[in-house]
């Protein structure tokens, strides 16, 4: 898990391309991290005995945080899903390992198609105060 700015010391969103340079410099995922996202899979109640365990540690306490206070999760995807069926499917039941389903989650795909997952319970309401980035989405 990766932190990414996406606003300037103004509080102004940054350019496209300054995003794109920024996920440019993540370092490849390592193919043995531990897998905490699916975690967030489980049911609510071990979810969050388990969350509760790994903030014993400082270190991970403060990387709950982090997420926790992240506007969005970005999941790229190596995937290409085929049909619109198997994009659904996988935006809702993918590789748990790579998604956090506490959070609001834009899933980009492999072959550049999009998706959002996330917690509806939250949500149960307006869902407008995410409306405006979706222009911003397509400019990347």
């Amino acid at each position: 898990w990766y932190s990414v700015p996406l606003f300037d010391a103004t509080g102004a969103p940054l350019p496209p391309a300054t995003l794109l340079d920024s996920l440019k410099q993540l370092p490849p995922a390592a193919a043995h991290a531990p897998a905490v996202g699916a975690l967030t899979a489980w049911r609510r109640d071990e979810w969050a005995e388990a969350r509760a365990a790994l903030s014993s540690s400082p270190q991970n306490e403060s990387s709950l945080k982090a997420i926790d206070e992240a506007l969005l999760v970005l999941s790229l995807d190596d995937s290409a899903p085929a049909s619109p069926t198997e994009l659904a499917r996988t935006s809702l039941c993918g590789d748990a390992t790579a998604r956090w389903y506490d959070k609001l989650q834009l899933l980009v795909f492999a072959d550049g198609q999009a998706a959002i997952n996330f917690e509806h319970a939250p949500q149960d309401r307006d869902l407008s105060p995410y409306l405006p980035i979706s222009p911003h989405i397509s400019q990347l």
